[in-house]
């Protein structure tokens, strides 16, 4: 799995100009150049072990990075469900497969001898149920190693609610299913809450911002009004003065 180098880089040292790179810029994270210029260097992958590292294809300093160096917002969290919860819950489905395949396949070659009911998957990240169709067929399928017994039929059946000891103590397929499906939805859950935490918090975020900084359209009708009344005020003094000077003038004249 790789991710795009631009979008997952958590630079932790500001971009630089390059001065002969007509405006290109050369980006760093960690110590780890990630882009020169036109170039980038590298991309996250997954090793071996599953741990996000960053490939410098043309760097030889390679660095594993953790939790504390995963970019933060969207893409971070991406990651991190990936690597986290999702992958504990794959890796929870895919051991109930692998028991689940091992016990149907052991008690099915008691009544077929070297006959796998299901196919084996051929590697750890290959763990599909899959129907072993080029042995097992409606004419071949048998219930029992004996004509007209369904002693492995009913085996096969009982596994549904038999404790299986590769999946812990006193532990069923059912118990084992539900718990992974359970456990991942209590984490589904819980990230549901902290996201209407997160967007009620962003809310009054923004609401406090507009107290200080928006404009409130009651206080400015409210001044207009103000602003209103004193000019019509205005305007009636000033007519009061003109009729004033009007009558003082006409008389001196008349005088």
């Amino acid at each position: 799995v790789s991710f795009g180098p631009i979008e997952t880089i958590p630079a932790t040292t500001p971009p630089t100009i390059d001065p002969n790179g007509l405006g290109q810029i050369d980006v760093k994270s960690n110590g780890v150049s990630l882009i020169s210029g036109k170039t980038v260097l590298g991309v996250y992958k997954y090793d071996a072990t599953d741990k996000l590292s960053w490939d410098a294809t043309n760097n030889s300093n390679d660095k594993i990075f953790t939790s504390a160096d995963l970019p933060q917002g969207k893409i971070g969290a991406q990651i991190l469900a990936s690597t986290g919860d999702v992958k504990t819950a794959r890796d929870s489905i895919s051991t109930l497969a692998t028991n689940l395949i091992n016990q149907v396949n052991a008690h099915y070659a008691i009544a077929v001898p070297a006959t796998e009911f299901f196919l084996t998957p051929t590697a750890p990240d290959a763990r599909l149920i899959q129907f072993n169709e080029t042995v097992v067929n409606a004419d071949t399928l048998k219930a029992a190693a004996s004509i007209g017994g369904n002693k492995q039929a009913l085996d096969i059946a009982a596994l549904a609610t038999e404790a299986i000891s590769a999946l812990g103590t006193n532990v069923t397929f059912n118990s084992h299913f539900n718990k992974t499906v359970t456990t991942l939805a209590q984490e589904l859950n819980t990230t549901n809450i902290r996201l209407e935490d997160q967007k009620l918090s962003e809310e009054m975020a923004r609401s406090s911002r507009d107290e200080f900084s928006g404009v409130s359209q009651d206080e400015e009708l409210t001044d207009l009004m103000k602003f209103q009344r004193s000019f019509q005020a205005t305007s009636r003094f000033i007519n009061v003065v003109d009729n004033l000077l009007d009558q003082v003038v006409n008389r001196m004249g008349s005088f």
